[in-house]
């Protein structure tokens, strides 16, 4: 069940009498500012529990990597003409390292015309990885109202280019994944109660 911005706003704490004295346009400002505050409150958090820097990625790649570059860099020679397998291979090098470095690396390594394929290539596989991500995000977030799951999207979607971040998010979401299906059930049983009394 959907609920619109005066009912979330209800369900909030605000009151009910003074919100649905509002126009939409003053409910929809009341609505963003909160929920822009909720976004910037985790990130504060993040912060202060010294997983995240002001203006600085989340998190970086693992310095310790499983496969290098130079190694990366050696299967796509050996398998030149294999377009298939190596663009497999740029996915494999999106999840482990960032792409600007991946690009640098490919910068010093190649030129001319494989570079400008590899460069393609590369491109496609990040924002691949990214909308694998923001997936993964939008399905945590699945139980929010529709209005509070799109203001969130955006905000995500508009850090899309910060994988580091997004890979973040998706981490901390996979191990309070519990907690926040509990959470969307009280809200759930909140609303049953707040329109059994509105009844």
């Amino acid at each position: 069940m959907n609920m619109d911005i005066t009912d979330q706003l209800i369900v909030r704490g605000h009151d009910k009498k003074k919100i649905k004295e509002l126009h939409h346009d003053q409910l929809q400002e009341i609505f963003d500012n909160e929920t822009r505050e909720r976004i910037l409150a985790f990130d504060a958090l993040l912060q202060q529990e010294g997983l995240a820097q002001p203006n600085e990625d989340i998190i970086t790649k693992a310095s310790v990597h499983n496969i290098s570059l130079k190694d990366y860099w050696k299967k796509i020679e050996r398998n030149r003409d294999d377009s298939t397998l190596i663009y497999n291979l740029l996915g494999e090098m999106v999840r482990e390292y960032p792409a600007n470095e991946i690009m640098e690396f490919f910068a010093f390594v190649s030129s001319g015309t494989l570079f400008k394929s590899l460069e393609g290539m590369l491109q496609l596989k990040n924002c691949e990885y990214q909308e694998i991500l923001l997936d993964m995000i939008e399905d945590f977030y699945k139980n929010l109202p529709s209005e509070e799951l799109e203001f969130q999207m955006e905000h995500y979607t508009n850090v899309r280019n910060d994988v580091a971040r997004l890979e973040f998010v998706v981490r901390v979401l996979k191990r309070q994944s519990k907690e926040l299906i509990s959470m969307a059930c009280l809200k759930d049983i909140i609303r049953q109660q707040f329109f059994k009394e509105d009844e």
